[in-house]
Formats: C-alpha cells, sequence, structure tokens
C-alpha cells in the first residue's frame, strides 16, 4: 500500500497526536447527572461515588476508546488516499469493477545552474523552458522543489506541487559570475530524497563544471538535462595586478595573464583606471576612455604572461579588459586591480640624530622624515608613522609605531636579558610570506648591541638568531601596528646591508596596508584569502560592485569569511569603534577566474539523461469495490464505526 497525499510518518504523526487527546479526553473524570428522587435511602447506590482512581480501572470499559481510535484511524487513512500496490492477483472481477490506474505521487528535485556560463546565447532561457515542462507535467500527487547552483547552492521553495508559485520561484534565477560546483548541491538532493521511494533529482546545465562522483549521482538518482553547445573559442584573463616599483614615486608595473583557447588571434587589451576612486564595475571604468591600450597576438591554445613596467596611473582602481573579436563569453574578459595609493607619508623620528634610519625611511620619495628629541614628543597624532629609537615615552602610543633598538619605556613587547654572545640573524620560514619581509635576507649578518624580544600573543616574529632568540617582531591590532628590532642596525652593520632599506620600505607599506592592495584579484569560484586587521570573529559590511551591502564574518584567523558572486571591486568597510589609523575600506578586486568555467567545453560527459515520466510508467492498479475507491471505503468505515459507537453508548454498553 502507498499513501498519495502523505507519508507514513506524517499518519503516524497525525495520529499519535490526535489519539493522545482523545485518550486524555477518555480519562476524564465523569460528571455525574443530578436526579431528583422520591425518596434518598433508596437510591443510595446511585448516588454513592465511585470514582476510579487507578489508571487500569480507568481502562476498564475500554471499548469506547478503541472505536474513537478506529474511527480516527480510519479517517486518517482516507484522507492519505491510499493505493494498492504490488501483485493484485488475488483481485478478482467481484472486487473491481473497472481497470482504471492511478499515477504513485513523484517528488522531483529540480537544480538549475546559475552560473556564469549561463549567461551565454540563450542557455538559460533553454534551462528554464526545460524547468517549465518538468513542473507543468506534475501530476495530481507530485511535489517539486526548485534549487539554484552556482558556487553555493540555494533552495528557492518547499517541496509544492503549486505550479504558479514554482514557476515564480523560477523566474527569479538569473546567471551569476561565479564558477559552478555541482557536488554540494547533488548532496543535498540526495539528503532530501533520502527515504522517498519514487524520487530523482534533475539537474540542468550547460556542464561547464566538474563532474559529481558515481557513488554520489547514484545516492541522488541524478538525470540531466544538457543545455548549450560548445564555444569554438574564448580568451580568458587568467591573472591581473599591480605593482609599485620601490623607491618610484608615482610609477608602476602591470602583469597581466591571457589564456587563449582555439585558433590564433588579435586581441586588444584596454586598462582602464579611475581617478574619483569609486567605480567598482566593469560598466563603472568604461564610461572614460581607458588610460592605455596594448595589442597582442595569441597563439592557439596557449597561455601568454605579459607586463608593462613604469607606467603612470591615474586613481586607486584599474580594470583590464580584452577586445576579442567573436569572443561569446565576456565575463572572463575583464579583471580588476587595487593601484597603491602613493601618499605623502608623515614620518617622526623621535630619538637620536641616525642618518641612516632616515635614509632608509626616505627611500621611498613620498615619505617626508622629521626628527625630534624624546624630550619634545607629544603625540603620534597627525603623523602616519612614529619610530622610536633607543627609548619611548613612558605611555604607551596608538597609531604606528616603529621600535629600533628602544630598552627603556612603554613598550608592547617584553625584553630579555641583554646578549653578549651575537649570533647570525635568520628569517624563519613562517615569516617569509609577511609583507614586511618581502626581499628580506641576512646574509653573515650577526645581531649585536642585542637584547631579545619576547614574543607575546598576536604578535609574529620576523627574524631571529640561530639561537632562537626573537629579533625583530611584528603586531597588528584594533589600536596599532608596530615593528620592533631588538639589536642595533649601526653595531650590527644592517645598515651596510641592502636588506636594511627594503626592509623599511616593506614596513612602510605594511603600516598603511598597501599589502592588502597588492593582493592578486580574488576568484569567484573558491574561498577568498583576505586577510584584515580587525579582531576576529567581528561582522563587517561588503559593499558590493553593484552597491548592495551584505554582511559578512571576519574568521578566527582574521580572514574575510565571504565569497563575492560578481566581477568587480569589493569594499569592506572597517567594524564601528575602529581607530582611524585603521580605518580606511580595503577594497577586493574580484574576477571570474575558472579554468573549468571558461572552457566552455562539457565536461559532465558521463551521465544519465532525464527522461519524461510516461504515466503507465509509475502506474498501479487502483482496487475498488463497487464501484468505490479505497479512500471512499474507509470514509464509509468510519462512519459505520461511529454509528456503532452511537448506538452502544445509547445503550449505555460501553459507559
Amino acid at each position: 500500500m502507498n499513501f498519495l497525499a502523505m507519508s507514513p510518518a506524517m499518519w503516524l504523526t497525525l495520529f499519535g497526536g490526535f489519539g493522545g487527546v482523545i485518550t486524555l479526553l477518555y480519562l476524564l473524570r465523569l460528571r455525574r447527572r443530578r436526579l431528583e428522587v422520591p425518596f434518598g435511602p433508596l437510591w443510595q447506590k446511585v448516588l454513592a461515588e465511585k470514582q476510579s482512581t487507578s489508571f487500569f480501572r480507568s481502562l476498564k470499559n475500554i471499548l469506547s476508546l478503541l472505536l474513537q481510535l478506529a474511527v480516527l484511524a480510519l479517517v486518517l487513512t482516507a484522507i492519505a488516499d491510499p493505493r494498492w500496490t504490488g501483485d493484485m492477483a488475488v483481485a478478482d472481477a467481484t472486487t473491481s469493477e473497472s481497470d482504471e490506474r492511478v499515477v504513485l505521487p513523484h517528488h522531483t528535485f529540480l537544480i538549475v545552474d546559475a552560473s556564469a556560463s549561463m549567461q551565454i546565447g540563450t542557455r538559460m532561457a533553454d534551462a528554464k523552458t526545460a524547468a517549465r515542462q518538468i513542473i507543468d507535467s506534475l501530476a495530481p500527487g507530485d511535489s517539486v522543489v526548485v534549487a539554484r547552483v552556482d558556487h553555493d547552492v540555494a533552495v528557492l521553495t518547499d517541496w509544492s506541487s503549486d505550479r504558479d508559485a514554482l514557476h515564480a520561484a523560477l523566474e527569479t534565477i538569473t546567471p551569476r559570475d561565479a564558477a559552478t560546483r555541482f557536488t554540494s548541491a547533488v548532496e543535498l538532493a540526495a539528503s532530501a530524497l533520502s527515504g522517498l521511494a519514487h524520487a530523482e533529482t534533475v539537474l540542468i546545465t550547460d556542464r561547464e563544471a566538474q563532474p559529481v562522483t558515481e557513488a554520489l549521482a547514484g545516492a541522488a538518482r541524478l538525470r540531466v538535462i544538457p543545455v548549450g553547445t560548445e564555444v569554438a573559442g574564448n580568451t580568458t584573463v587568467s591573472a591581473f595586478a599591480v605593482r609599485s616599483h620601490l623607491g618610484y614615486r608615482l610609477e608602476y608595473a602591470v602583469q597581466y595573464t591571457l589564456r587563449n583557447k582555439g585558433p590564433g588571434r588579435e586581441v586588444t587589451v584596454h586598462l582602464y583606471t579611475d581617478r574619483s576612486g569609486k567605480a567598482q564595475s566593469r560598466a563603472d571604468f568604461q564610461k572614460s576612455p581607458p588610460q592605455l591600450t596594448f595589442k597582442h597576438t595569441l597563439p592557439a591554445d596557449a597561455e601568454q604572461t605579459f607586463e608593462h613596467a613604469g607606467l603612470a596611473l591615474d586613481g586607486n582602481r584599474a580594470a583590464l579588459v580584452v577586445d576579442a573579436t567573436g569572443d561569446l563569453f565576456p565575463v572572463d574578459d575583464t579583471a580588476f586591480a587595487v593601484v597603491p595609493t602613493r601618499k605623502q607619508v608623515k614620518v617622526q623620528l623621535v630619538g637620536p640624530e641616525n642618518l641612516f634610519l632616515m635614509a632608509a625611511l626616505s627611500t621611498r620619495k613620498n615619505v617626508d622624515v622629521k626628527r625630534i628629541d624624546l624630550a619634545d614628543f607629544q603625540t603620534t597624532e597627525g603623523s602616519d608613522l612614529t619610530v622610536f629609537t633607543g627609548a619611548a615615552p613612558a605611555e604607551l602610543q596608538r597609531g604606528n609605531l616603529a621600535f629600533v633598538n628602544v630598552r627603556t619605556g612603554a613598550l608592547p613587547y617584553d625584553l630579555a636579558d641583554a646578549v653578549t654572545d651575537p649570533a647570525p640573524l635568520l628569517v624563519p620560514p613562517t615569516a617569509a610570506a609577511h609583507p614586511a619581509m618581502a626581499h628580506v635576507k641576512f646574509v653573515d649578518l650577526e645581531a649585536r648591541d642585542f637584547r631579545p624580544l619576547v614574543r607575546k600573543k598576536g604578535q609574529e616574529v620576523l627574524a631571529r638568531t640561530k639561537k632562537g632568540q626573537t629579533a625583530i617582531l611584528a603586531a597588528a591590532t584594533a589600536e596599532r601596528r608596530f615593528v620592533a628590532v631588538g639589536f642595533d642596525p649601526i653595531e650590527s652593520e644592517w645598515v651596510g646591508h641592502y636588506s636594511f632599506s627594503i626592509f623599511f620600505v616593506n614596513a612602510v607599506n605594511w603600516f598603511f596596508r598597501e599589502e592588502a592592495a597588492f593582493l592578486r584579484s580574488q576568484g569567484l569560484d573558491a574561498a577568498w584569502r583576505v586577510s584584515l586587521p580587525w579582531a576576529a570573529g567581528q561582522s563587517v559590511d561588503v559593499v558590493k560592485p553593484d552597491g548592495k551591502v551584505v554582511r559578512a564574518l571576519v574568521d578566527g584567523a582574521g580572514g574575510l569569511a565571504y565569497t563575492g558572486d560578481a566581477i568587480g571591486i569589493y569594499a569592506v568597510k572597517a567594524p564601528p569603534g575602529t581607530p582611524k589609523a585603521l580605518s580606511a575600506d580595503i577594497l577586493v578586486p574580484a574576477a571570474l577566474y575558472s579554468a573549468t568555467e571558461s572552457a566552455l567545453t562539457p565536461a559532465l560527459l558521463d551521465f544519465v539523461p532525464y527522461v519524461p515520466r510516461v504515466e503507465t510508467d509509475a502506474a498501479v492498479p487502483d482496487l475498488r469495490l463497487a464501484g468505490l475507491a479505497l479512500w471512499q471505503l474507509l470514509a464509509l468505515a468510519a462512519a459505520g464505526l461511529l454509528l456503532v459507537e452511537w448506538f452502544t453508548f445509547h445503550r449505555r454498553w460501553t459507559v
């Protein structure tokens, strides 16, 4: 037997609920009727209260309760619309007056691919047409879930047989600038279909994605409706970055990689910049002419990297757009980058005169260094960076700080005892990726006049001796960013090495988060890797390229727990209460960067195609008696039991 209108679990839930209420009402104390009698003693037995106090004695006359529960079971079963399944050979002409057949209820988990490649031609329109046909072919009792998939999954409806609601959900699906990841969607479908006998997952897609495993496809009973055809050629921007040159003020290097699928072709590359600092989308950049244009000849089925140095770029945002004749997929022809802002940096050097340090800080020509004595120091306000040498003030300062061989004053770290036996310096592997240590190496360099630094929680060791003593520390918190050098650069002869100037140029870049601007453009096919200088676990506002604001979390490692869904530049807002020095927006450029999505070659080659259901394929005989369906017979049986209950009650047999 199979229920069309509800599942067995739902039937049991309803029976348990209503049956419990009926049983409770049955056990309630029976109130006796008031009678007027001519002589009290003759009715002493009638008036005697014989209320049962035992649960088991209350069930002595249980026939009434059983009749009520039987009526409830019959009514619920009739509502569930049961159908006989299996071998019907036992049914003869006396029990069936027709050979009418019914279709068992069918569950369809309908997934529509909404990835970037579905923007090509009529792919999305064709997908929606196929989905509408499935919805319109629903038989009585059938139900459908509509879901969308790109790099994540969105379930748009519950199980429903309402065609209007399903069509409305379908119309909300539009392709997004993201790659496709089918595995999570098919896993969700397999879970939703678990335990359902007549069910399947239908995926409508252009197959531009990695295939799911055979076991998972079988568990979800996956069927595929393919749309779209292979595209002959496509040009893709697979990498784009803008870097500044060491010591240059307004000159940059632009590097990008182009991938060409298909025959060789001539392409034109336009570099757009935004002087206003507000452009976030391709359309925003293209409101003005390109600042620079480059032409390239791309070989067939090849990938090439190009670099242009010594460029003076306007603004702090850039977009690279490839113009390739006949390219049908413009989404992957565009990439974005943040141009490092080379502002005039005000540095106050607090302590005795140190020409080596002043020269290192001035290597970047947009750095203005002013020296003052510690006795004249008042505040870090008004300076972008404050560098203390030898000693620090009695009160710990906020903002961007550097400590060079500082021995006294309020410090954000502790000092160990002075070391008399110098040891060679080295950069530990864990610090090699830190922005302040880019291209910094210590060759035959020993830490002299050295007091090892004691690392605290949240601080990072950038350099140490071969004996394991910490020589350089760095940390970034909501109140301050700082680097600390625990040895004398002059006594240690570090000032005579090229890495001395490089370290302080890197440090200045890091203080002003220019290393965030140096990040490569993030892809829309995987989780982003963007480090934020704010406390982990906070929520931040992210402004998308279309101007909409969404909330995202900063994870336990200080990274942005978010992945975009459109190409462009995203702005991450600082949390409320962030100090001014760290309150600037962090810009995150994002492009498609998906080799699978941009291949435009169907990847799901081995799949089970969807076949529309034929009514007889899922049909079973409908057992009838005297022309009545099973649910009608059950309803009549329930009515009959109610008559029995009424008769026995009035005969006082069941009370």
